[in-house]
Parts: structure tokens; sequence; C-alpha cells
């Protein structure tokens, strides 16, 4: 097997986290420049990348059932989050939100991007949609009520709506779905747009990728007892629904194998970023931002892995 395609995908995402963890190391970027990139992404590069994705693809009754399965697998980590709370004495109150939710804005659109391009890239748009639905509704919901904040579902609703992202999805998906999409596309103006969308949206992988290395920490004083076996029970927990996932989808999308990889790489995502910001308690934020660190250096082996299944499928 030629090693050059494996390469190719994987050394530019070992790269750029490496910058990013030598950024913090060496103090060449503060926190505050950090959140700056972040909010880069978030509110403007990957909205471009989102919309222009979504607005020309051909939805079918298929895709939504993607979004829909994703929704309940979503829900599922998070019941069987609160099921294993329930039943384990020594686990966290947040267990539930560390066994469910899939960091796609921030590491897994990267990632997949890097695999299969931008074209490829709205067979996980589409099944995160599903997701994202979930945490911004169940996920954010129940979180508020767990830390103690009277957030209503409608006040959760309206903060999801000011979501860029989540704004940039809504808006491609209707436009792809009602036919608007492709018709704009189809014109001299739509390519200007797909080319201004393109140039904005460029620069979203690496600066993803260099911000989630600069946030990553694995010094030992960093860790709390807990961490790995919470990492490990989130792991068995989105695998299992993994399999039943993949079974179900073999059956409605028999020879798609970009797909089954972007569905790989989705539930094997790190739990979401913003918990971290969420949460108050000193100890409570350590343990998360440590499940996070933990569980995005597992995304890259899982990415790494699924680079060299490609290349030897000669894809």
């Amino acid at each position: 097997m030629d090693a050059t395609p494996v390469l190719t995908a994987v050394l530019p995402v070992v790269f750029m986290l490496l910058l990013g963890v030598l950024a913090r190391k060496r103090q060449l970027l503060t926190q505050n420049g950090a959140d700056g990139l972040k909010a880069l992404v978030m509110n403007i590069t990957l909205p471009a990348v989102l919309l222009s994705t979504l607005i020309d693809t051909s939805y079918t009754p298929q895709l939504w059932l993607l979004a829909g399965m994703m929704f309940a697998s979503a829900l599922g980590s998070w019941a069987l989050g609160v099921f294993l709370k329930k039943r384990m004495c020594d686990m966290p109150r947040l267990l539930p939100f560390m066994t469910s939710g899939f960091e796609a804005g921030m590491l897994g659109y990267a990632l997949f991007t890097i695999l299969y391009g931008q074209e490829n890239l709205y067979y996980m748009a589409v099944m995160d949609i599903g997701q994202m639905l979930f945490v911004f509704t169940i996920y954010f919901a129940t979180l508020s009520a767990t830390l103690g904040n009277k957030a209503s579902f409608a006040s959760t609703m309206k903060d999801m709506i000011k979501t860029p992202v989540v704004d940039a999805a809504i808006l491609g998906s209707l436009l792809g779905a009602t036919g608007l999409g492709g018709a704009i596309m189809s014109t001299p103006a739509g390519s200007v747009v797909k080319e201004t969308l393109s140039f904005i949206g460029a620069p979203t992988a690496a600066v993803i990728l260099f911000v989630v290395g600069y946030g990553l920490d694995f010094s030992a004083d960093s860790r709390p007892k807990g961490v790995v076996k919470i990492c490990l029970l989130r792991l068995g927990i989105t695998a299992a629904l993994l399999a039943v996932f993949l079974i179900v989808e073999r059956f409605i999308f028999p020879h798609s194998q970009p797909l089954y990889f972007a569905t790989i790489l989705e539930f094997m995502l790190p739990i979401p970023y913003i918990l971290a910001l969420l949460v108050r308690e000193p100890d409570e934020k350590t343990l998360v931002s440590s499940t996070i660190s933990l569980s995005t250096l597992f995304t890259i082996f899982v990415f790494a892995a699924l680079a060299i299944a490609k290349a030897a499928q000669g894809m």
C-alpha cells in the first residue's frame, strides 16, 4: 500500500495540532487570541462552509431519515448516560453530557473534509443536523437544569436560532430542499456566490485544528481521577449505537463508502467543547476539560485509521 495518501491526510492534522500546542506552551498566542480564532470559525468561516455544502445538496427522504436516526442516537447516548449515572455511584452528575453529543463543528467537519473533500461534506452535515437539534434542545435544557440554571425552553430555542452555524445549516437545508439553492447556483451569480463562500471557508480546517491543539492539555496534574473510565463508558455506548446505526444505514444506502466513514467519524468525535465553558465548578471544569482532551486524542487516532482504510481500498 502506498503510504503517500495516508501521510497526506494525517500529517497536516498532526502538524496543525502540534502548532496549537506549541503556541500555548511558548505563549505565542493568548487565550483571548485563541478564543478570537474560535469565534472566527464558528461565526464566519464554518457557516460559509455549511451553507456552500447544503445549498445545492439533493435532499431525499433517505437523507432526512439519516438526520432523524442521528437525533435518536444522540438521545440514546444521553439516556444511557442517565441510566449509568444512577447505577454507578462514583460517576459525576455530568456523566450524561459526557456520553452524548459529538463535536462536529470544531473538529468533525475539518477531519472529514481532509478525507473526502468539501464535495462530500454534505453526508456529515445532513447527519449532524439531527445531532445539533438534540444538543440545542434536550442536551442544553437538561444541562441547564443540572447546573441550576433557569433557562426556559423558549430561551434555549432563541439562543439556537441566533447561532450562525445553526442558521447556515437551516438556510442551506431549506434552499436545497426547495430547489431554490440549485436554481441559484446554476446561474452566473451562483458561481460567484459559490466561489465567495469557498474562499471564506478555505481556512476553516486549519484554524479549527490549530485551536483544538491550543486547548489540548495532557499534563498529569490536570488529569483528575475517573477521566479514563468516563471515556471508556462513552466509547462503549457510542460503539454500540454506531454498530446499530451502520446496520440500518447499509440497508438505506447500500454502496456509500464516504457516508460510512462520515458515520464512524461522527460517532467517534469528542464531547461538545462548549460543555467546558458552561460548567462553573472548578473540579467539574477540570474533569470536562481532561475528558475533552483525551477523547479528542482518540478521535485523531480513529481519523488516522480511517485514512489508512481509505488508502488501502484505493478510494
